[in-house]
């Protein structure tokens, strides 16, 4: 299949994968408007050596994953998304700041 309209190098992973990876980082986004209070969120994205990372970082009021009821349906879902993915999904929150980090091996569908 070709890359996202009006990119010519774009890569394109199955579309299963990609519709995983997009609903967790919806779902860190929402979290992170919904309870961080942060004047900021910054998204990061890196596809290296077969694997996709893709990062929600807030410099809101920070999130303790041990101490903060961490099994709200948005977590829970971020969860499934990423064990029906065979991901990996790190929540690291300190001094104001949490990072939600989803990993992924991943083969684009687009290039040989």
């Amino acid at each position: 299949p070709p890359g996202a309209p009006g990119e010519k190098n774009a890569i394109r992973f199955d579309h299963d994968l990609e519709i995983a990876v997009f609903r967790v980082v919806e779902g860190a986004v929402s979290n992170a408007l919904k309870h961080s209070e942060a004047d900021n969120i910054v998204l990061g994205l890196e596809y290296t050596d077969g694997v996709i990372c893709v990062s929600v970082t807030d410099d809101g009021r920070g999130f303790d994953p041990d101490m903060d009821c961490p099994r709200g349906l948005g977590l829970i879902s971020m969860n499934q998304q990423t064990d029906a993915i065979g991901g990996k999904l790190s929540i690291d929150g300190v001094d104001g700041h949490t990072r939600v980090t989803l990993s992924v091996s991943a083969k684009p569908v687009n290039q040989a």
